[in-house]
């Protein structure tokens, strides 16, 4: 048909064949690559590749946030020692073992008068018995020791006017054991008798005759009952 404009010119398309390739290429990404501009490399940008970013749903929010939980726990729990406190076992230097004191022991051997030991206590308590020609021969006394002193004496028995615990006031009944050891060593006795068991840190009797010559002047002091503190 003569005189008449295709209608690809009549709507100011150009032919595909008249287009430039450099700005249509295919949808398939066979076309040319374009170059990226401003990089400074030049280095081609493959066509047809998209990047998307990954929207953070309400789902994956919560998976992360349970995940942070778990992992801040088993931190927590590789942490915990289960309440145990080490011990230190070592040896405490310097430390001071406080040492019992030993029993005193009595002699081995029956003691001969003269070399009687002495008694090894200074505060104990012990019940007293004098036979002599005197009054009250029949009673008992207890006697307590402090520091090597007669402290108290009480009867230890009832008698004529007095009851068992009462205060006794005779100066001459204040004798302590080792008072009684030492009339045993006195050198100047004309004859003094000892009952002294094996083992035991006191005699249990002791009888002395100051002089052969004055009658009715022997005592025997019995002792029973000791008590040490």
């Amino acid at each position: 048909m003569t005189g008449v404009t295709p209608f690809h010119h009549v709507m100011g398309r150009k032919p595909a064949s008249t287009r430039n390739p450099a700005r249509n290429p295919t949808r398939s990404g066979t076309g040319p690559a374009r170059v990226r501009h401003g990089s400074g490399t030049g280095s081609p940008e493959p066509a047809g590749v998209s990047y998307r970013r990954t929207a953070m749903t309400p789902r994956r929010l919560a998976a992360l946030a349970i995940t942070t939980v778990l992992v801040s726990s088993l931190a927590a729990c590789g942490g915990d020692d289960g309440g145990a406190t080490a011990t230190d076992t070592s040896p405490t230097t310097g430390a001071t073992t406080a040492t019992a004191e030993p029993t005193p022991s009595g002699p081995t051997a029956e003691p001969e008068p003269g070399s009687l030991p002495d008694f090894p206590y200074q505060d104990y308590a012990y019940t007293l018995e004098m036979r002599c020609f005197c009054a009250n021969f029949d009673q008992k006394y207890r006697i307590t020791v402090a520091g090597g002193e007669v402290s108290a004496v009480t009867w230890a028995t009832e008698g004529d006017g007095h009851d068992a615990g009462d205060a006794v006031t005779d100066e001459y009944l204040h004798v302590t054991i080792q008072d009684i050891i030492d009339q045993g060593n006195d050198p100047k006795a004309a004859q003094v008798d000892i009952e002294w068991p094996v083992g035991q840190a006191w005699p249990d009797s002791v009888y002395v005759d100051k002089d052969k010559m004055v009658a009715d002047e022997e005592v025997t002091w019995v002792i029973s009952e000791v008590e040490t503190a």
